[in-house]
């Protein structure tokens, strides 16, 4: 129950009553209101700002997660590629010269793509630079085992000629 309010009143020397209009009670009730919903936006503005959803958390992790997988496949494709050179290097080094064979020039096994821009598609994506240069690795990865591929079938046709 609200406080029963008085005033002073000098010409009759006696304490009166306040009495709140109906006018009074409604500013009241639109100041109580209005602060109420002041504090509520604000404190709802803080809490978007700061705190995440478990939305947003999920996809923070899948792409912390998916960041971590193309990292790792760039480590594996780096290890492919070490691999590879290393295939290459044996088939000039060995095979080609135990077959008197000359040895692929590294023009042709290290051969571009030409003036196409491949990964047009993918430079809108979020990481696209990682995602680019992984695309790009596995392209030139891919290219170089079929030239490779290539090259060891001509040493077996090689191989085959001599032994006759």
């Amino acid at each position: 129950m609200a406080k029963v309010k008085y005033y002073y009143d000098t010409k009759t020397l006696n304490y009166q009553r306040i009495e709140k209009t109906p006018l009074d009670r409604v500013k009241n009730m639109i100041i109580y209101l209005g602060a109420s919903l002041f504090s509520g936006v604000v404190i709802a503005i803080l809490l978007i700002q700061f705190l995440n959803s478990p939305n947003e958390k999920r996809l923070i992790q899948e792409k912390s997660d998916l960041i971590s997988q193309y990292d790792i496949l760039k480590q594996n494709l780096n290890e492919i590629d070490l691999v590879l050179q290393d295939m290459q290097d044996r088939d000039d080094n060995i095979y080609r010269v135990i077959l008197e064979a000359d040895p692929i020039p590294s023009s042709i096994r290290k051969a571009g793509f030409g003036g196409v821009n491949r990964y047009k598609h993918l430079e809108n994506m979020s990481n696209a630079d990682l995602i680019i240069e992984t695309s790009k690795q596995i392209d030139v990865i891919s290219k170089q085992l079929y030239i490779q591929s290539k090259s060891f079938d001509d040493v077996i046709d090689l191989a085959k000629k001599n032994k006759e």
